[in-house]
């Protein structure tokens, strides 16, 4: 019989708590990968009941995602004393740390986001920089020319034609909000959220964290980078506006949707 939503969360819970009890044993035996893994996994189980809460809408998950935060922030910690010429960004995926600090209204981090789209490397990190770029995106309120090249860089990966894709559709939210287009802005949403459904049979999501929507994840998570655009960018009397398909990527806690504009 398939897990109700609220014990999908008890499960994650659960594995993010096993996942981080290995931390200090590996960061004790100086297993620098071995401490990263187990931080990465927390962080994705973390995300994952927040995802959770938030698509089924039985709890606000600004409490989930905060412990995700605080928790990846201190095994970052950790793991830069245990080697500190390895950049903290490099652990795992701060990138979406950061996206989620939108979301919940703190402080974002833009050191370690310079230093993700500064960095080379293979097309994984391409992915990462797109991120990074998100969120700098919003808070220096200007696209970040290298976009393009990035998108046709990733379109260049093995299956990921639906992941270029998707960017491609962040890049015009971030544009469109930019420029002061609320209804495009609403058009490229419904388009993301379009994207979203897809991703649902695709190989390159399916075969990716679950965090990302993949296979049966996708009726159970929302996409929360487009979640964190349209906070920013969709002004709060459009939100009606949205689809009902849309509208499940919604932020709807705390200040709901703020307009980022209106706070500079």
């Amino acid at each position: 019989m398939a897990m109700t939503p609220e014990q999908m969360v008890e499960l994650f819970d659960e594995q993010a708590a096993g996942f981080a009890t290995y931390i200090p044993e590996a960061i004790g035996k100086r297993d620098l990968h071995w401490a990263a893994l187990n931080a990465s996994e927390a962080l994705k189980c973390r995300m994952m009941v927040g995802l959770i809460q938030w698509r089924h809408r039985f709890c606000d998950p600004t409490p989930a995602f905060r412990r995700a935060i605080y928790s990846a922030s201190e095994a970052a910690m950790q793991l830069h004393a245990l080697d500190s010429t390895m950049p903290v960004w490099r652990y795992f995926r701060f990138e979406a740390v950061e996206i989620l600090k939108l979301l919940v209204g703190d402080e974002i981090d833009i050191s370690i986001l310079e230093e993700i789209t500064t960095s080379e490397g293979s097309s994984e990190t391409t992915e990462r920089i797109l991120d990074a770029l998100i969120v700098l995106g919003l808070k220096q309120q200007e696209i970040d020319p290298r976009w393009n090249e990035l998108i046709e860089r990733l379109r260049q990966k093995k299956r990921a034609a639906l992941a270029a894709e998707t960017y491609g559709i962040y890049r015009a939210i971030l544009q469109a909000g930019l420029n002061s287009d609320p209804m495009r802005t609403v058009q490229e949403a419904e388009n993301a959220a379009k994207a979203f459904v897809r991703r649902k049979q695709n190989a390159f999501f399916s075969g990716g964290p679950q965090t990302e929507g993949g296979g049966p994840d996708n009726d159970h998570v929302v996409d929360y980078r487009l979640g964190a655009l349209m906070k920013a960018l969709i002004p709060e009397e459009m939100v009606s506006l949205l689809s009902t398909e849309a509208s499940v990527h919604c932020w709807i806690w705390k200040s709901d949707f703020v307009n980022s504009k209106s706070n500079r």
